[in-house]
């Protein structure tokens, strides 16, 4: 039995046809993990009759939409995909409007939509009849909706950039790193259940596709500095790299390369940032391993 005939021998429901175009999307770069299971459950209200699920239900029906997916091959057959399952399982257009928005903000969960992702949305877009102004309504509106998110999201990550720059990931530098989040305002308002939402976002975006430096002081030069769009927020970011780098009292040269470079993405003068890393300076006992004179 066929691809085509495989599908419309069983009845997709429309939650279900919303949970595999998530489930394709965060695809397109690679396996599907518990992490990116993590950022489709965080995303879940997006698209209302989601959340609407128990969640055993809910994580049994990814179970169920990674099977077929796996089975079938549709990663490398998008359109098949988007004219063979979605279509059939939406004749609602608000349905179909409310699964664009949670594939738009599925994607959005890198803080960026690359153009593979791009590419399957158009694709979702065009299938769903969907037009493009209406498509671009809708992606403000996840824009504005989420904008406190992806703010505390890339505060997080420039954290764990200066975390994993020297290789060796910490235990203080990762405490520091939930314990001084009221250093930003970005996550200061944050219950310790919300932030370890955030820090699973971050921790799934860096994962992803921040593993490469190359791609790190790209996202780090290009996304952060859009996202975090005042000059405040960007001092506070630096104070809470800086706060991260010497929290376990040695400072490796790699860190330091780091809040370098943040300090030149985000426009702050050298004296600036070396006021604000003085005032942790008690903290360190050590460069590199080398222990200070005192």
């Amino acid at each position: 039995m066929g691809f085509v005939q495989n599908i419309l021998s069983r009845k997709v429901s429309p939650q279900e046809a919303a949970i595999a175009s998530a489930v394709v999307l965060l695809m397109l770069g690679g396996e599907f993990s518990d992490l990116e299971r993590t950022v489709l459950s965080l995303l879940r209200d997006q698209y209302p009759p989601l959340s609407r699920m128990r969640n055993e239900v809910f994580m049994q029906a990814i179970d169920t939409v990674l099977e077929m997916i796996r089975r079938e091959g549709i990663c490398a057959d998008i359109h098949h995909f988007v004219y063979d399952y979605l279509l059939p399982a939406l004749p609602n257009p608000q349905d179909r409007l409310g699964v664009y928005r949670l594939t738009y903000a599925v994607a959005m969960s890198n803080l960026n939509v690359d153009d593979l992702e791009r590419a399957f949305l158009e694709e979702v877009r065009f299938g769903l009849k969907i037009d493009r102004k209406t498509a671009q309504t809708i992606e403000a509106s996840v824009d504005a909706d989420l904008e406190a998110l992806y703010k505390a999201v890339a505060t997080i990550t420039v954290g764990l950039m200066v975390v994993t720059a020297d290789g060796q990931v910490q235990d203080a530098e990762i405490a520091t790193l939930h314990t001084d989040r009221g250093l930003a305002q970005t996550l200061a308002p944050l219950d310790d259940v919300q932030f370890s939402h955030m820090y699973d976002l971050a921790l799934s975006l860096y994962n992803r596709f921040l593993t490469d430096e190359i791609d790190r002081r790209a996202f780090l030069y290009n996304a952060v500095p859009r996202l975090l769009d005042t000059r405040e927020l960007r001092l506070q970011a630096f104070r809470y790299g800086a706060s991260i780098c010497t929290s376990d009292g040695d400072v490796a040269t790699a860190e330091v390369n780091v809040l370098k470079d943040i300090l030149t993405a985000f426009d702050i003068k050298d004296d600036e940032g070396e006021a604000i890393f003085n005032t942790y300076m008690d903290r360190v006992k050590s460069i590199d391993g080398r222990p200070l004179i005192q």
